[in-house]
């Protein structure tokens, strides 16, 4: 599949889910309109083949700026101790995914697929053990994802004369990350409330 096809396919569950009202409980945690998020996921697309020239690359206005800073305004909106946490958890996030793709370069051998479906899957398995607030998982693999993005940037550019901070790829890793992340969490903390709730049912009963 061709560079920034898979975002298109994303967009259509995005649309889905949210047409099924699944996504209203994170707009209200992230305490964004759903009319504004998808207003800014608009641009997101329209304005990913946009491009800033600064001294030694480009930055993609829509792929990759637009997204940094709206994180950076969820992110700022947390409390103090919150975003201590989410900003950590970020860092750590973005660094296991930049070593993940260091190792999937020196070692071709490792992917077992494509780079973009293995990054998100890494992305999403990490955002369960990170927190279980889903506004929180939301961000911590945003703001990851971003940090990610500009390691393996200047880190290729010892490599090449210049780096590209955004593109068509990193749209795509981005956006399935997200979906797959979010998914994950809500199924799986779903299915522990349940086992939660059944197991102090039994407890109760043998407490009879």
């Amino acid at each position: 599949m061709n560079p920034g096809y898979l975002s298109f396919v994303c967009l259509f569950f995005i649309l889905v889910f949210s047409w099924m009202g699944t996504m209203d409980a994170l707009f209200s945690r992230l305490r964004i309109q759903a009319r504004t998020f998808f207003i800014l996921l608009g641009v997101f697309y329209l304005t990913s083949g946009w491009f800033i020239p600064f001294g030694m690359g480009a930055c993609s206005v829509g792929a990759f700026l637009l997204p940094f800073v709206f994180f950076f305004a969820l992110w700022s909106r947390q409390e103090r101790d919150i975003r201590q946490y989410s900003f950590t958890a970020a860092l750590l996030c973005g660094v296991t995914l930049f070593l993940f793709r260091y190792m999937l370069m020196i070692d071709p051998i490792l992917q077992v697929a494509d780079e973009v479906y293995l990054v998100a899957g890494v992305a999403a398995s990490l955002a369960p053990f990170m927190t279980r607030k889903p506004e929180q998982a939301f961000i911590i693999i945003g703001f990851g994802l971003c940090l990610m993005e500009v390691l393996v940037q200047f880190f290729l550019y010892s490599y090449a004369p210049s780096v590209t901070l955004g593109g068509f790829i990193f749209r795509d890793m981005l956006v399935l990350s997200l979906l797959v992340g979010m998914a994950l969490h809500s199924v799986l903390f779903f299915c522990l409330r349940i086992s939660m709730s059944l197991m102090r049912k039994v407890l109760v009963k043998r407490g009879r």
